[in-house]
């Protein structure tokens, strides 16, 4: 089963509880942004923001670090229960040091690439990692219109080595969702597709991606 995974920074801020339990609802995975203004341009959840939803969600919580320093980050989001840790294969760190502490701490361990990345960068740690989330939209600001050419990054890192989950993060709609699967991915991330959409539609969008099969 497709899973689909709102990036509850899209959501309403001041009833973050309230958007939780539409997740929950709705969907399989809530996905929690962390930027730092740095990697990014834009400032995403801050980490007391993260562990309360992760304290109180009834399904697992996935981070993504737009930081610049994750390894910073990764014991925090081990002690605060995060089931899975995703930071970008563009920060200058020792991947597959991060990736060993990563899962020692009982995480999942993710690596993103942004569209301007070279997808074979990713060819020395595809075996090693549990996730790999391709950003179908620049990192940092959401809202942004989906980039195609995403569909083709997704079919050629599916062909890499490895037995990850393929996360789809950003420019994420009922238009796409569809090619996505088929083209190879197992985890779609909707953002303000999502939150901007009545019950109806939040709902056929969940039935939707559950039902397709790569």
């Amino acid at each position: 089963m497709t899973k689909l995974a709102p990036s509850i920074m899209a959501g309403n801020h001041l009833d973050f509880q309230g958007e939780l339990q539409l997740i929950e609802k709705y969907a399989d995975v809530v996905h929690l942004d962390v930027m730092d203004g740095h990697f990014v341009p834009n400032l995403g959840l801050c980490i007391r923001t993260c562990e309360y939803l992760c304290k109180s969600a009834k399904i697992p919580c996935w981070a993504h670090l737009m930081v610049t320093n994750p390894q910073d980050y990764v014991k925090r989001f081990g002690n605060m229960k995060s089931t899975a840790f995703v930071w970008h294969i563009e920060c200058d760190i020792n991947h597959m040091r991060m990736i060993e502490e990563t899962k020692g701490l009982d995480m999942l361990a993710g690596v993103a690439i942004s569209p301007a990345t070279d997808v074979s960068k990713l060819k020395d740690v595809s075996k090693e990692v549990d996730i790999i989330t391709v950003m179908g939209v620049v990192p940092g600001r959401s809202g942004q219109k989906f980039i195609p050419e995403t569909f083709t990054r997704v079919k050629e890192i599916r062909s890499l080595p490895g037995s990850f989950v393929l996360e789809v993060d950003g420019g994420v709609n009922m238009e796409n969702v569809q090619k996505l699967v088929y083209s190879g991915a197992d985890v779609l991330v909707s953002g303000s597709s999502f939150f901007n959409s009545d019950d109806e539609r939040k709902k056929r969008l969940s039935n939707f991606v559950r039902s397709l099969r790569r």
